[in-house]
């Protein structure tokens, strides 16, 4: 695969989809929200 190749509109239409569902569970309230620092805190802890 590569940048040049011709458009996949299945993935694009995919991710929009996730794009879509995530951005309403922000607003609805329904999604776990970090802070960046705290985002970055819990990959270290993850990452030893």
């Amino acid at each position: 695969m590569s940048l040049n190749d011709p458009r996949d509109n299945s993935v694009e239409q995919a991710w929009n989809e996730e794009i879509s569902q995530r951005a309403f569970k922000a607003r609805s309230g329904n999604a776990t929200l970090l802070s960046r620092e705290e985002s970055r805190k819990q990959m270290r802890e993850r990452l030893g």
